[in-house]
């Protein structure tokens, strides 16, 4: 006798069948980031040879910043699924690809000397980075206030304090100079 139960699948089947589909789709939104270039009477531009001569070749700008929600929208999805995308093992180089040049994008964009505030708060946002000083007040992995008595950590306040010039201001006992105020 078989005990086994075959549950439905469930959950939403993938959007993109194919890695190649996949991968197509995210070079279209690259491409959709930028149009060609339209001179001020509404002609578009093309490159032109060594002597001048207008080529085929089009003059593209990008007008468009690549994002990942850009991205995201693009494909007909949201952000958080597609960065699910990137836990499966099938989509996974593709999704870091992507986010590859989209993170480059937003990095050289700091550099480009325009207001690099949104490329800040991206590279926050998006990319783990952050504006922060960390002091290891540890020495060896141990405290450096660990093993210290309580006499002995006074005698340095005392000192610092001395050495600043504010005795008797702690307490507002004093000015800064040490005399007593009125």
């Amino acid at each position: 006798m078989d005990n086994k139960i075959d549950f439905p699948r469930v959950g939403r089947p993938p959007k993109f069948k194919t890695v190649e589909e996949f991968q197509d789709k995210i070079a279209e939104y690259f491409r959709s980031c930028w149009t060609q270039k339209i001179d001020m009477y509404g002609n578009p531009v093309f490159e032109k040879d060594n002597k001048g001569i207008k080529t085929e070749e089009r003059v593209m700008v990008q007008t468009k910043p690549y994002t990942i929600t850009g991205l995201a929208v693009f494909l007909g999805t949201t952000r958080d699924l597609l960065l699910d995308y990137e836990k499966k093992k099938k989509y996974s180089d593709t999704v870091k690809r992507a986010k590859s040049i989209i993170y480059a994008y937003a990095e050289e964009f700091l550099y480009s000397g325009k207001n690099p505030t949104g490329a800040i708060f991206n590279l926050k946002y998006n990319w783990n980075w952050s504006e922060k000083t960390e002091i290891d007040l540890t020495t060896n992995g141990e405290s450096i206030l660990q093993n210290i008595s309580d006499e002995k950590l006074d005698q340095l306040i005392q000192s610092k304090i001395t050495k600043l010039g504010i005795n008797g201001a702690i307490e507002g006992e004093g000015k800064k100079d040490g005399t007593k105020s009125s």
